[in-house]
């Protein structure tokens, strides 16, 4: 199955659920210990909303938004820590990457989209299941849009994860 037929620069989460219904690749409502047993010790790539979460008012980067975006998805990279899953977020490590870009001086830019895809190529093949876990935002996010997609096309499953009882933090 593919997602042709379906545009990749308007999230449509319920033509995507009927595109995979059955397929078992699409998996809505899903918990934290089953995302972690499909991982079957290898990683699960953790796709969380950032670009449109990490601007401004002037559609710039924003150093705090940035440190607020990987804080949400370290929250949910330590969930599934917890049950024994190693989730891989590009959220995490990109914001790690920017702040020593931002204090030296240089690159790379945050919001250079075709620099950030290229960059979490090789952590999207090597995961076994893709979690959108429900952080604000995720729905109406191009990139874990396009990042399920992708995962779709290659029969990896994509996992969305069910909202929890109550919050952590």
């Amino acid at each position: 199955m593919t997602c042709a037929g379906i545009q990749h620069e308007a999230p449509d989460w319920s033509a995507l659920q009927g595109l995979f219904d059955g397929s078992k690749l699409l998996r809505p409502g899903v918990s934290v210990p089953e995302v972690a047993g499909l991982g079957s010790g290898r990683s699960v790539y953790l796709a969380t909303p950032y670009r449109r979460e990490v601007t401004n008012a002037d559609g710039r980067f924003d150093r705090w938004l940035g440190r607020q975006a990987a804080s949400a998805a370290a929250l949910w990279s330590w969930r599934l820590a917890q049950e024994g899953a190693s989730a891989v977020s590009p959220v995490i490590l990109s914001t790690a990457i920017c702040e020593v870009g931002i204090d030296l001086g240089q690159g790379p830019d945050p919001l250079d989209d075709n620099f950030w895809s290229a960059w979490c190529l090789p952590l999207m093949r090597d995961a076994a299941v893709f979690a959108v876990p429900p952080i604000s935002g995720w729905d109406r996010s191009i990139g874990v849009w396009r990042e399920a997609c992708w995962a779709l096309e290659r029969n990896v499953p994509v996992c969305l994860i069910a909202s929890p009882v109550a919050e952590v933090c």
